[in-house]
């Protein structure tokens, strides 16, 4: 992993310094202090390596539950509450362990997740509105939660005004060479 860095997208206030982040750890400045992120760039860009080296970096922490999602398995039929349901009870653990909805729904209630929600862009067609339905109901209904999101640029994620938007800063020649 090549540590990169995410800048903040250019506010109204064009006068206004932006702020910059060097993620090669789980930045508290960044995430949790920051509960809602976009990160928003072109392909190839590292938005999937960030997120997996931010999600692995959070459960070396303990300061949360991360979850994981890859936003392209979810659809009309199987939205982002059943998708954990199944993650989790897909796990090799005791039948008498096995995690139900209600449990889900106070886990959500209390704060103790911090989503990592990849690929916003590759969400099917037919299913991106209830998909982005689904996120924002998620964001809404228990907003002590943190959720970070990646994709391409999209005219959707207007969908999420309550989100911070940054860009990763391409790499120096030096961090490239590096990265090869």
């Amino acid at each position: 992993y090549i540590p990169l860095t995410v800048v903040e997208e250019s506010s109204f206030d064009h006068s206004a310094q932006r702020k910059s982040f060097l993620l090669d750890k789980y930045s508290q400045e960044f995430l949790p202090k920051r509960e809602r992120i976009l990160v928003i760039d072109s392909a190839g860009m590292g938005k999937t390596t960030l997120s997996r080296f931010l999600f692995v970096q959070s459960i070396k922490t303990l300061s949360t539950v991360p979850i994981f999602i890859e936003l392209r398995h979810l659809s009309t039929e199987k939205l982002i509450i059943d998708y954990i349901l199944s993650e989790l009870n897909s796990l090799p653990i005791e039948k008498e362990l096995k995690i139900d909805r209600r449990q889900i729904l106070r886990l959500l209630e209390k704060g103790v997740f911090t989503f990592f929600m990849d690929g916003y862009d590759e969400i099917g067609s037919t299913h991106r509105e209830q998909v982005t339905r689904d996120i924002k109901s998620l964001t809404e209904n228990f907003p002590k939660n943190k959720f970070l999101i990646t994709s391409r640029p999209e005219h959707a994620l207007a969908s999420f005004p309550s989100f911070q938007a940054f860009r990763i800063r391409s790499l120096k020649k030096e961090e490239a060479f590096t990265l090869i």
